[in-house]
């Protein structure tokens, strides 16, 4: 920077509020009005006033391009400094070999603004070498390919994950949304993380100081930090916030208030007491109300506990769902109730009963014309007595039904922004005829096997148990007490701690003793279980059991367990679950010290640090985990092979979060489950083990989505089981699973209204789309070939051996401006590595070279910015030409969905929503780029194939191609009869190509075939939106349908009126001879 200096007109100056290096255009007292130029059409694009005191002279650097007015010629001319300053610099014009002084005060630096027509460039006489054209122009089609497959979700691309249609479709819903709050209430493993991950990545990229806040459970913080980390790669953005918070501190959460996302993990926890006006959900609400973006994630089923769902909907919008309007809300739930088992009715598999099955859902919902309308077309396919008409289909008639079953669900949701996938439909969803799009593949459940337990240990253990369940029993007969269900709690605490060594179950009945601390941190118990044994009165003979157990040796308990768990090393990758207390680590130290090396822990005991390289190192090299319950709930162990369960949770929902460990998303097969417990059928712990095999079914499907069904049973099962001991537990078994089975019909009905439906648009199929563009062959070569060559950026490019790639600034000098450089180099150290292979980053793990990436997005803001490589001039010999010299024109447009009308509506609105706009319109009209060559002496484009491969072929500096620089430009303007008809000319040929374009590429059509889309879309919502207003009776309605109308219909006029862009312009002139012989 130059010494200090009072603000002379002509002087070059940066200050906070100019966009780049400006010009003194007056000075008035102490303040300077600042010129910022943009091209020899516009040399002042804006002007500001400021004071003098925040202005500083600008020393440009070399490599800065500038421009000057030569006075002779009376034309703007370009160069780039090569020294000098700050009164008088040095500068070098395009392709020459000497440099001209030009004066600070004649020369202008263009703004931090990318070009708005190249067509300038080339006629200020800016152009340089076609080799910079054929190194930008290819990146440059490339990243707008990129950003139409993507619809401007760079999340998308920038992200290591695979491609799923239904994750994809969600993640875009909620970021094509002016107003981004929405519960994701997809299934259990559906991937509900992945869908959060897609928005918070996108956050960043749109503002890299976002701050972002993640609330989750204590376990699974951990978790969420490294899914961030290792696949959406948050520290790409250095500048901006992301804390994980815990549920456990709502004390904290203010400090949040101001945060421009917050997430919700596992939201229907803090929601779900029951009264909204106690801790943690009135401080989950003020959060929730300060920010202006909100995800809520919960797999509970949205119609299961009314007071849940409303504390939910409360969070997305306070003004629709208010709890001073709780009771009318469950009426409306009632009433959805009923609708939900009427749409549920609507059965393919059995036509007959369709008319009548229309009727019932038609009395029950208000005069709605597109119902009727889709109601017909179901009828027109069946006779009078509900059979197929000759010559429809049953596929046909599936197609109807699911459209009118579509239409009532996604008119009325209770909320729009309820986004709801089931297992069901993403595992049974038809793949395209490509195979481009990945599966949705689940490990899944294998029936588990028993490993029959015969210690003196395991026998004296379940006699101790049984011994208290029946003095228990017979107390309070004996009594007539009332705290059967207290006792019945403590018996499942005691049952949860059966099995092999008799450590843990000791220390539980010490604490209920003798209130023993070390006893009750040995045992592992939880608040909940503390509770329930403090709730339940001592009884006397309990301590003659505490004496019994003390006196029990059970070391052949500890070595049994060693012995059957030695096969298991013979497994890949084996996890073994103890469950809580003390029982995990003396079995790993056991294993240990007989010389097994292959053995991990994950335990409190060992620590979160020392847990956590245990499972790393069980990952890739394989081996034996051994886990108590800290590994039970957030941990991802789908490449196990062998899950053993030394004891069983005596609830079935941790029991279900536990084996969610290894039935998770994955293409490797289900892993081996094997019960260490009883042979025989007499005792507690194996009367229990029946109970989850054959009452619960809990090894061979998930039950997740009946989480509340089995916390409210749970306490009935095991009032039976203190009651009647074995035997009622073994008879309950039967009831509990007609129980299960008839709620999991009862929800698959109310989940008929609120999951997610494919829309009937026929709009783009993005995750296609977005496929397509991973499996071209060359995704990002041309980025690393602009990166390293000789006329790109010149940066080094380090190579492992697997193909991983760093970009490092190298020994060359780059060929870009000291401002644009600094853009590049902006780029995190970590953002510069990774892979240009989306399958070989999945495999090996890091980054991907795809926009969205800081790195791609600094070479995309440079190649919008730098004016190098937009104009080019050559000569180039054809030896089939027997004509005159002949200059062609090439134009390189981008065209793209005109925002403006969108974005004037959103102002109208109140709404700061361009990056969602983008999104929107990206995904109904794909951007795309085309070159069109004009002949000058013709009206129309060349579009003979053999002259366009001629035209198009790369150039190269030879006799028969030949830069047409400063020093033989004047060769190509004499062919126009000087500088001044040259100019003219090309711009009437501009204006031929623009008109070309739209014949060519057939615009008209393409345009009107998107709006077309697009506007059916909208007579839907607009449908919707009618039918929803009458519907008080089913829900309470916002204005998102309105405003989703409005933006739309302006979306409509952009894609109508396109925007088309010129980016690059090329002049070659044609001739059967090589230049200077011409």
């Amino acid at each position: 920077m130059a010494a200090a200096r009072r603000a002379e007109i002509g002087m070059l100056v940066i200050h906070s509020a100019a966009e780049g290096v400006a010009r003194v255009g007056a000075v008035d007292s102490n303040r300077v009005r600042l010129d910022l130029f943009d091209s020899a059409a516009v040399p002042i694009a804006s002007q500001i006033w400021v004071d003098c005191a925040g202005t500083k002279r600008c020393q440009l650097d070399s490599q800065t391009r500038v421009y000057w007015q030569d006075r002779v010629m009376n034309h703007w001319r370009a160069g780039r400094i090569v020294g000098g300053g700050p009164d008088e610099y040095f500068v070098r014009p395009p392709n020459a070999q000497f440099d001209i002084r030009v004066p600070e005060v004649d020369l202008r630096v263009r703004w931090d603004r990318p070009v708005t027509d190249p067509l300038e460039v080339l006629l200020a006489g800016a152009q340089e070498t076609p080799y910079y054209r054929d190194s930008r122009l290819p990146v440059l089609r490339d990243l707008t390919a990129q950003r139409s497959a993507c619809a401007s979700v760079t999340a998308f691309p920038s992200s290591r994950i695979q491609i799923h249609a239904h994750q994809i479709n969600v993640a875009l819903k909620v970021l094509s949304d002016p107003v981004q709050r929405y519960l994701l209430a997809d299934e259990v493993g559906l991937g509900k993380t992945i869908e959060a991950g897609f928005v918070i990545r996108q956050r960043f990229i749109d503002d890299r100081n976002a701050k972002v806040c993640v609330l989750a459970p204590e376990a699974l913080r951990r978790q969420w930090r490294e899914e961030l980390l290792e696949r959406f790669f948050i520290d790409d953005f250095p500048t901006g916030r992301l804390v994980v918070a815990s549920h456990d501190e709502p004390d904290k959460w203010a400090r949040y208030h101001d945060y421009d996302l917050v997430v919700v993990d596992e939201a229907h926890r803090l929601s779900g007491s029951g009264d909204h006006t106690a801790s943690p959900y009135v401080e989950l609400k003020d959060l929730c109300h300060s920010v202006p973006r909100l995800l809520l994630l919960s797999a509970t089923p949205v119609l299961q506990r009314e007071s849940t769902h409303l504390g939910l909907l409360h969070l997305l919008d306070p003004n629709v769902f208010s709890w001073d309007r709780a009771e009318s809300f469950q009426q409306r739930l009632t009433v959805r109730r009923d609708l939900a088992r009427a749409v549920f009715a609507l059965d393919p598999l059995y036509p007959y009963l369709l008319p009548s099955a229309i009727d019932q859902v038609r009395r029950l919902l208000p005069a709605d014309r597109r119902f009727e309308d889709l109601a017909r077309e179901v009828i027109s396919q069946l006779d009078g007595d509900g059979d197929l008409l000759q010559g429809a289909t049953e596929n046909d008639l599936a197609a109807f039904v699911a459209g009118l079953r579509g239409h009532v669900a996604e008119t009325y949701r209770l909320h729009r922004r309820v986004l709801r996938n089931r297992r069901e439909t993403v595992l049974k969803a038809r793949l395209d005829d490509e195979g481009a799009v990945a599966p949705f593949d689940v490990t899944g459940r294998r029936p588990a096997r028993l490993v029959a337990l015969e210690s003196a240990a395991q026998v004296r253990g379940r006699a101790i148990v049984e011994s208290w369940q029946v003095q228990v029993r017979d107390h309070l007969l004996n009594t007539s007490a009332e705290d059967t269900l207290a006792y019945a709690r403590v018996l499942a605490v005691m049952v949860a701690r059966l099995g092999g060594p008799l450590g843990d179950l000791r220390d539980v009945l010490i604490w209920r003793v003798s209130a023993d601390t070390q006893a009750k941190l040995n045992a592992g118990l939880t608040v909940r279980e503390l509770e329930a044994i403090d709730r339940a009165p001592r009884l006397p003979f309990e301590a003659d059991l505490v004496a019994a157990l003390r006196d029990a040796l059970d070391d052949d308990g500890l070595l049994e367990m060693v012995e059957r768990l030695k096969p298991a090393l013979l497994a890949r990758r084996a996890v073994v679950f103890a469950g809580r207390g003390q029982l995990a680590t003396t079995l790993a130290t056991a294993l240990r010290e007989t010389g097994c090396r292959t053995v991990g822990e994950h335990t409190h005991a060992v620590g979160a640090e020392v847990a956590e390289k245990a499972t790393l190192d069980w990952r890739e090299h394989g081996g034996i985990l051994i886990c108590d319950a800290s590994a039970e709930d957030g941990r991802n162990f789908q490449l196990a092979d062998l899950a053993i369960h030394l004891r069983l949770p005596t609830n079935p929902n941790e029991l279900e979060q536990r084996i969610g460990r290894v039935d998770r998303y994955g293409g490797s097969k289900p892993a081996a489950q094997l019960i260490f417990g009883d042979r025989r059928r007499t005792g507690l712990s194996s009367a229990w083990r029946e109970m989850l095999t054959d009452g619960f079914h809990i090894f061979e499907q998930s039950i997740s989505a009946l989480q509340d069904t089995v916390d409210q049973g749970q306490d009935g099962i095991w009032i039976k089981a203190l009651e009647e001991g074995v035997a009622g537990l073994i008879d309950a078994v039967p009831a509990v699973a007609e129980g299960l089975r008839e709620e999991l019909k009862t929800l698959t009905q109310l989940d008929v209204l609120e999951a997610s439906y494919d829309s009937a648009s026929p709009e783009r199929d993005l995750p296609l789309a977005l496929a397509r563009n991973e499996v071209r062959v060359d995704a990002g070569a041309p980025l690393m070939k602009l990166l390293a060559g000789d006329d790109g950026f010149r940066f080094y490019l380090r190579e492992s051996e697997v193909g991983k790639v760093s970009v490092q600034h190298g020994s060359r000098a780059p060929l870009l401006g000291p401002r644009l450089l600094a853009r590049l180099l902006a780029a995190p150290d970590v953002s510069r590595t990774g892979w240009t292979d989306r399958w070989q980053a999945l495999k090996h793990g890091g980054r991907i070279f795809r926009v969205g990436n800081p790195l791609v997005d600094a070479v995309a803001e440079i190649l919008a910015m730098d004016d190098r490589g937009m104009a080019s001039a050559h000569w180039r010999v054809d030896p089939t030409w027997s004509l005159d010299p002949l200059a062609y024109f090439g134009f390189d447009f981008l065209v793209e969905t005109d925002l403006a009308p969108a974005l004037a509506a959103a102002q109208v609105r109140g709404l700061d929503s361009k990056s969602e706009l983008r999104r929107r319109g990206d995904r109904a009209f794909g951007p795309f780029h085309r070159r069109i060559w004009i002949p000058s002496n013709e009206t129309t484009a060349e579009e003979d194939v053999s002259v366009l491969r001629w035209l198009d072929a790369p150039y190269r500096a030879n006799a028969h191609d030949v830069n047409l620089n400063s020093e033989r430009i004047a060769d190509l303007y004499r062919l126009f009869g000087g500088v001044d008809s040259f100019e003219s000319s090309t711009r009437e040929v501009e204006a031929i190509a623009r008109k070309e374009l739209h014949r060519v590429t057939d615009l008209l059509t393409r345009t009107a075939s998107s709006s077309a889309v697009l506007m059916e879309e909208l007579a839907v919502v607009a449908a919707q939106a009618a039918a929803r207003r009458l519907a008080a009776s089913l829900l309470v309605d916002d204005e998102s349908a309105a405003i989703d109308y409005e933006l739309g219909s302006a979306l409509v006029r952009g894609i109508e009126g396109p925007s088309v862009r010129l980016v690059a312009i090329t002049c070659l002139v044609r001739s059967s001879k090589p230049w200077g012989a011409a």
